[in-house]
């Protein structure tokens, strides 16, 4: 388990790490014409959403007046995402420009100098580095790379007297793995217990590769958790930039409420109206997605079992990701070597700051196939 402590003076360190990371990162990017860590699934084009519109959508479309929209989300996209979620009314639901908005917001609201999170690790830079930026000591703590299981022992000898939340993510990113259903609850049960606020990062919900895979949102699991959602990944709409979070609580919402009216008193009109078209056509949105993600995935799980002498894979339950370990070569080499011959970009395990020879892959576009067969030529080329 690793302890992030509160930036104070070491703030510009870790930005000029991050800076170098990307500066890193754009000089093995110049080289390629095909991204292969992508998060999302394949994005829709704006006339296939408008296709997708009901009567009353498309009139409010072409009519649509470019002002100033609710704080709070529009009262028809927020019944949409309510209706995501058994028991939660619209109220309870707040819209945001995107995740990383929604995670700055809730952390900044909820947290202050001398509080505690545990967040399980690896995962979105966004999860721990914004809590630990609002004030709070931040614990990682380590999926099993044996199948990336969540050890709940684990999780409960990080917790605190002052640990305030619990940051999940099923399906996980980086990896797509997920927990059964009884490890779920004993997580929550254990922040119950512990009185620590359960939050599930949900933004590949209904990724799932089956339907057992699939989790209660945390928000519908238990009154006091909170559950944050996306446009971007299930329903392909990564470029609207449009999140939320859905909190039945009533401090906590409170809480939210009154700094979301501080930082973001205005959503994208043409987006929220967008995401609502899509939200009510969601059955064929997901079906797309699926299908993508269903067709990359079984060229991908046959890859990897033929090249098993190079990479350990480790099956996914969930989402558009991977988390393969390379065996034989230090994988930033491989990362820029299969950069600059194949043209082809993946994430190596340093974007999540995680130590080990693993890099991110992503099955959720269109030119999976073609990225595939320039792996298997930079493989056959460097690996063998």
């Amino acid at each position: 388990m690793t302890t992030i402590k509160p930036t104070g003076g070491r703030g510009r360190e870790r930005l000029e790490h991050r800076l170098r990371l990307e500066q890193q990162m754009l000089g093995w990017k110049k080289y390629t014409n095909m991204t292969m860590h992508e998060s999302d699934v394949q994005p829709m084009r704006m006339s296939e959403v408008l296709t997708l519109a009901d009567d009353e959508l498309r009139s409010d479309w072409e009519n649509l007046t470019l002002k100033y929209t609710e704080t709070n989300g529009g009262i028809k996209l927020r019944t949409e995402i309510a209706k995501l979620y058994k028991g939660v009314d619209p109220s309870q639901v707040i819209v945001f420009a995107g995740a990383d908005e929604a995670i700055w917001v809730f952390f900044t609201a909820m947290l202050k100098p001398g509080d505690h999170v545990v967040v399980l690790w690896p995962a979105y830079e966004a999860l721990y580095q914004l809590a630990n930026l609002a004030g709070a000591d931040v614990s990682l703590v380590p999926l099993d790379p044996d199948g990336w299981s969540v050890h709940v022992d684990e999780v409960a000898k990080a917790f605190r007297p002052n640990t305030k939340f619990l940051i999940t993510n099923f399906p996980h990113n980086p990896t797509g793995s997920t927990v059964d259903p009884s490890t779920y609850k004993a997580l929550i049960d254990l922040c119950r217990d512990r009185g620590v606020t359960f939050v599930g990062d949900e933004v590949y919900n209904l990724l799932e590769h089956k339907p057992e895979y699939h989790l209660t949102p945390a928000v519908e699991a238990d009154e006091a958790a909170v559950s944050f959602g996306v446009m971007s990944k299930a329903y392909a709409l990564s470029g609207l930039r449009i999140g939320w979070i859905a909190i039945r609580e009533p401090t906590l919402l409170r809480k939210l409420d009154e700094m979301n009216g501080l930082a973001t008193p205005c959503k994208p009109a043409p987006s929220e109206l967008l995401a609502t078209m899509a939200l009510r056509a969601k059955d064929k949105i997901l079906a797309r997605s699926h299908r993508i993600i269903d067709e990359n995935l079984s060229l991908m799980e046959e890859f990897f079992e033929d090249y098993g002498d190079h990479f350990r894979w480790v099956h996914p339950k969930g989402a558009t990701v991977g988390f393969p370990e390379l065996i034989g070569m230090n994988v930033e080499k491989f990362t820029e070597e299969y950069a600059k011959q194949e043209h082809v970009m993946v994430w190596p395990g340093m974007v999540f700051n995680y130590p080990g020879n693993n890099f991110r892959i992503s099955y959720g576009r269109t030119w999976v196939p073609e990225g595939l067969r320039r792996l298997k030529h930079f493989a056959d080329k460097n690996l063998k």
